[in-house]
């Protein structure tokens, strides 16, 4: 994953070095309407940039210490939307970080396909509408998915994200005291998605995020206005 993040009007935009996550999953139970399964962060490497300053790599690397321990059980139907699941988030971590392991949750689950229930061949199309949350924010999202190829049980996807605020008020959790109002919010994405019908998770994924947003928040009493500005590129690829 790839991320550059522009903090205001007139500041120049700050790119992330990137980080590359191994990740394992198991199928634990199956059965004609439920998939239960377990998955989990093998590795996480940060690969910074010769320009990239050595501050920030270690403050990165501080921040995803521990994170190799981190797992997280998901239920899935049988076509393979989201049911719920269950983050084992050590006790005693800080607010951001408890923060960023349940946001890691909700990404197990993003990588899952919804299939639709009508039979679809090439050029078919269906959407997935869900509610997500981030850093206390409640969006709905709508992912568009159109069938560009089959052969057997592998499918291509041209995939589609668009994110709509739920409610303009937040609180960012883990950070008690501190409230926020989101003035304007745009978010979404595009891009590629391979799957096997016979796998728990993609074959191959390639997709670019961004968000604008602007917000007020509230701490201890003062308003602070803040800007937004930030583009992610996530590529993803099944280790056979």
């Amino acid at each position: 994953m790839t991320m550059s993040m522009k903090m205001g009007p007139g500041m120049p935009a700050i790119d992330m070095p990137p980080m590359v996550t191994s990740m394992s999953g198991v199928a634990t139970e199956v059965t004609d309407e439920r998939i239960k399964a377990t998955m989990q962060f093998d590795s996480i490497a940060i690969e910074p940039k010769p320009d990239t300053p050595q501050m920030l790599v270690d403050q990165l690397k501080q921040t995803l210490d521990g994170f190799e321990s981190f797992k997280s059980s998901v239920e899935l139907d049988k076509r393979g939307a989201l049911l719920g699941g269950h983050s084992d988030v050590p006790q005693g971590l800080p607010g951001p970080m408890q923060q960023t392991m349940n946001q890691m949750q909700e990404s197990f689950g993003k990588l899952q396909v919804p299939l639709p229930e009508e039979a679809v061949g090439v050029g078919g199309k269906w959407k997935a509408v869900s509610e997500v949350e981030q850093g206390g924010m409640k969006l709905e999202q709508t992912a568009t998915y159109e069938v560009l190829s089959r052969e057997g049980d592998a499918v291509s996807l041209k995939v589609g994200i668009e994110q709509k605020l739920v409610s303009k008020e937040f609180e960012p959790p883990g950070m008690p005291g501190v409230k926020g109002t989101i003035d304007r919010y745009t978010g979404g994405g595009s891009g590629t998605l391979e799957l096997k019908l016979d796998k728990l998770t993609p074959t191959k994924s390639d997709m670019t995020v961004e968000i604008d947003m602007k917000m007020t928040v509230s701490v201890m009493g003062q308003d602070q206005a803040q800007e937004i500005a930030m583009k992610m590129d996530i590529d993803l690829a099944r280790a056979e």
